[in-house]
């Protein structure tokens, strides 16, 4: 009698066991069910939300479409004039689509002199940037950021790095150093020299500069850097005749007034960065974005 009652409990602990087993097998298939009956609903949702999910995919979170030229003179009333009409295109084109846009000046490299007189060959050449907007992206480290002023000199800010390259900090003042000869020139890589050439006449004028202040890229990731954050506090590769080209943050309009200072025909490069509204695009319109980027691109040809 005894084994009969053991076996009468193993078997009741089995089958609740079993009705354990059943009760978790019976949500899971409930939960299943609900969730294939969901399905369409899901499906029918992404199918709205695809648009912008596979812009935000395609584009990255903060698309942004470049427009650049090489502006030659931009301080001549013809410059001006080109300037003006690429950015009317720009807008006439873009303009639907713009959350916000900034625009990057370059200017030519120059040498970095404290004398006037220092050779192009071997010496540390600065590469003079400016870009709108900048502020709110760079963390100051000692100093100010660059201000325009009333007396030519070019104020410049430049990362730690670039200090120590340079031996400069702020308060400190420096030459930026053209210089432009007889002898004609390439557009080179930095692997190759430029050919000889015996130089007759040779033309020279340093432009005063001080560093105002030492800075760090806030955020390196930011779409504001367009993923090219190190160039505007990091040296770049020296050219074979030279020394390292460095970067030298300036105020948009006082790196043009001072440059075209001392010649009006000073060649700048002018890109404009034009940032998407992705809230702005619809199933109506967004293949309306390569219609206007292609539009603009074949209107830029005449500039070339």
């Amino acid at each position: 009698m005894e084994q009969f009652f053991r076996f009468y409990r193993l078997l009741i602990q089995h089958s609740l066991a079993n009705w354990k087993l059943l009760a978790i097998g019976g949500i899971g298939v409930l939960v299943a069910a609900v969730l294939l009956a969901s399905a369409p609903i899901y499906t029918r949702s992404m199918a709205d939300l695809g648009l912008t999910y596979s812009v935000r995919d395609q584009l990255r979170n903060d698309p942004v479409i470049k427009t650049g030229f090489f502006a030659r003179s931009i301080a001549d009333e013809k410059g001006l004039a080109r300037v003006s009409v690429i950015e009317e295109r720009i807008s006439t084109h873009l303009g639907w689509l713009t959350k916000n846009q900034e625009k990057l000046y370059e200017a030519p490299f120059l040498t970095i002199g404290f004398k006037g007189d220092e050779a192009r060959t071997l010496s540390l050449l600065a590469a003079p940037l400016a870009i709108t907007g900048i502020s709110s992206h760079l963390n100051v480290l000692s100093g100010e950021l660059p201000q325009k002023r009333e007396d030519q000199v070019l104020e410049v800010v430049i990362s730690e790095l670039i200090g120590y390259i340079t031996q400069l900090k702020p308060g400190d003042t420096f030459l930026l150093v053209e210089e432009f000869d007889n002898c004609g020139r390439i557009v080179t890589t930095g692997l190759e020299p430029q050919p000889p050439c015996r130089k007759s006449s040779v033309m020279r004028y340093s432009i005063p500069a001080i560093v105002s202040g030492i800075i760090e890229i806030a955020d390196p990731e930011h779409p504001f850097w367009l993923g090219a954050s190190e160039r505007f506090v990091r040296p770049r590769s020296p050219f074979v005749d030279s020394g390292s080209v460095v970067p030298v943050l300036a105020d948009p309009d006082a790196l043009i007034e001072v440059l075209t200072a001392y010649t009006a025909s000073y060649d700048f490069s002018v890109t404009w960065q034009t940032f998407v509204n992705l809230e702005a695009l619809n199933r109506t319109n967004f293949q309306d974005v390569s219609t206007s980027i292609n539009v603009l691109n074949e209107e830029m040809r005449s500039f070339d």
